[in-house]
């Protein structure tokens, strides 16, 4: 993570770095398996939930899936998880996250313990140079602040989806906002949901066994349907008075 000093050599695990999971990698959601899994094998170490040092736009994209915008300023402090990981391990999770592929890409960010972080309000006009300058301050006097890396949105399709969602982020990826589909892209096909943020050639990774989930219920209603069918048209005896 360079010479600054701010990753301590023994959180550094096998030529590894440090990551700040602000998505479906976090505890509680569909991902965070592969931490547990490169946890176990000693590949992944959990450092604490933290808060990016400046405001960045935390969106969601088709389906839900989180979506970091590399806007520095815009948008809100984000909150994460941190995660100090081996060599192997960020290789897997470039893999996931789709790095070759222009669905995410991996870049430096600054983060504070969250204890230390000060409350992220919706602000108006009035206090927006008064929280600048309590920012400034914050960032010149605190020692826990530290380098990370975190998983943006590809610059190929960012700048749409920060318009598709009017230029508003938020905070903290929830539970909540996972299930809370929005009514304009329910019932919308994978590739027609992403044409709606923009038309690039690169679209945004799919959660893990998303597309599978997605096609079984139908499938299973049309099996029940069909196993229903055969069972009326090959066993006549259903269809005769007990003796």
């Amino acid at each position: 993570m360079g010479d600054t000093g701010v990753v301590e050599e023994e959180e550094e695990l096998k030529g590894g770095g440090v990551i700040f999971s602000y998505g479906t990698l976090k505890q509680g959601f569909s991902n965070h398996g592969l931490l547990q899994a490169m946890m176990a094998t000693g590949d992944a170490s959990y450092l604490g939930i933290y808060t990016t040092i400046h405001k960045l736009p935390l969106v969601c994209g088709p389906y839900r899936v989180p979506f970091l915008l590399n806007f520095p300023g815009a948008g809100k402090r984000v909150i994460g998880e941190l995660y100090a990981v081996s060599a192997r391990a960020l290789g897997r999770m470039d893999e996931l996250e789709g790095t070759s592929r222009g669905h995410y890409q991996r870049l430096p960010i600054e983060v504070e313990p969250a204890a230390t972080a000060l409350p992220d309000g919706d602000g108006d006009c009035d206090d927006h140079h008064e929280e600048e300058e309590e920012e400034e301050k914050r960032v010149n006097n605190n020692t826990s602040i530290r380098w990370a890396e975190a998983y943006y949105a590809h610059d190929s399709y960012a700048e749409g989806m920060w318009k598709r969602n009017v230029e508003k982020g938020f905070s903290n990826y929830t539970t909540k906002r996972r299930r809370d589909t929005s009514s304009a892209q329910k019932g919308l096909p994978i590739s027609l949901s992403w044409t709606r943020f923009n038309s690039s050639s690169h679209p945004p990774p799919l959660p893990s066994g998303l597309l599978l989930v997605s096609l079984y219920f139908p499938i299973n209603k049309i099996i029940f349907l069909i196993d229903s069918l055969t069972l009326l048209l090959f066993s006549p005896w259903i269809l005769l008075p007990p003796v």
